[in-house]
């Protein structure tokens, strides 16, 4: 009988008005009523068109769309000078009265967003300014209320999404990021919204069959470190197998077989992107196949959360807290025993689901 361990990893957690005053006199019994009535002008937004990031380097751009870091929707053409704007059409993810830039060249592009709304006012700022990704935020508030932040933090929003001050998400790197947590609106979880953005060139990895051979050797080598210093016996160094885990056509059906809270959670939703992705020994990215902890590594990654791509180094990873099994929540890590039977060094890790 396959005998189990369980691990829970932390770290994954994230107007106009019309205005109105009267006036009134008493006069031998006669009352007379002056108001006077504020307007403001709504502007007309123009649909922002929507098209794949370039596969070159991006060096600014008004809003992005990062799904996943697996791709990347630019919307307007980056760099591009716009009136008011919005995507969708009906603006409930972004709208802005205006983005300008300023040079052409990677290292050298600017970009200004100003009067910026993302899911109808959850989140808005008066101007957001970047040079390569990195700028300033003004006039920052979330659900109307006025917010001071630093550099680098973060902000919850609503419990559903999570703000952060200049961010990097796969190859985009933006002063304003605002993280799904989970899926709201049309975007599913663990999309990210990036204002004021810019994007690094793709990076295509051609490893040759030596390559792979090396790196998963220098992944046993750090497997066998992090055990040592756990106290834990290390293994021989030797180059394993690839383990002959059991397959399955369809682990599981669709999305919409799995509980509520399951799909609500960020880690699940992410992982379950990825099914159907071919098994390869060593593999850490859609492009070239996952193995079990290339997955957790990389679905992780994608919520900044840094775990090592080794099942055994997961387990004992030093922000880590054993939890029983009745304690299982979607998004924990189920670890399972290595070749030797014990719970030295697992040899498998896989992402829990819910509903036993």
């Amino acid at each position: 009988m396959r005998r189990e361990l369980w691990l829970l990893v932390l770290g994954v957690a994230v107007a106009a008005a019309l205005g109105a005053t009267s006036a009134s006199a008493s006069d031998t019994g006669t009352t007379t009523t002056d108001t006077t009535t504020t307007t403001t002008t709504t502007p007309s937004y123009a649909p922002l068109p929507s098209s794949s990031l370039p596969s070159g380097c991006v060096g600014a751009g008004a809003v992005a769309l990062v799904w996943g870091s697996r791709s990347v929707t630019a919307l307007g053409a980056p760099g591009s000078s716009l009136g008011p704007s919005a995507y969708p059409a009906s603006g409930s993810v972004v709208t802005f009265d205006s983005a300008t830039s300023s040079a052409s060249t990677c290292r050298s592009a600017s970009v200004t967003v100003s009067s910026v709304s993302l899911f109808g006012g959850a989140v808005s700022a008066s101007s957001v300014q970047a040079t390569r990704g990195r700028g300033t935020v003004t006039g920052l508030e979330i659900d109307g209320s006025p917010v001071t932040a630093a550099a680098g933090q973060t902000l919850s929003v609503d419990g559903w999404g999570q703000l952060t001050l200049g961010a990097t998400v796969g190859r985009v790197t933006a002063p304003l990021v605002l993280r799904l947590l989970q899926a709201h609106d049309s975007l599913p979880a663990g999309t990210a919204v990036a204002v004021a953005f810019a994007a690094a060139a793709q990076t295509i990895a051609k490893p040759s069959q030596q390559q792979g051979h090396t790196q998963q050797k220098q992944k046993h080598a750090t497997g066998s470190s992090r055990s040592r210093a756990s106290g834990q016996t290390p293994h021989s160094g030797k180059q394993r197998p690839a383990p002959d885990f059991p397959a399955s056509g369809s682990p599981l059906l669709s999305s919409d077989d799995l509980p509520p809270d399951a799909r609500r959670n960020p880690v699940v939703s992410l992982a379950m992107q990825y099914l159907g992705v071919p098994y390869t020994w060593g593999g850490a990215s859609p492009k070239t196949g996952f193995d079990c902890s290339g997955l957790v590594t990389y679905v992780f990654a994608q919520l900044g959360v840094s775990l090592p791509h080794y099942a055994a180094s997961q387990f004992y990873s030093a922000d880590a807290v054993w939890v029983s099994p009745h304690r299982l929540q979607p998004g924990d890590l189920v670890f399972f025993v290595g070749s030797d039977g014990t719970r030295k060094e697992p040899g498998h890790v896989g992402i829990y689901v819910g509903d036993g």
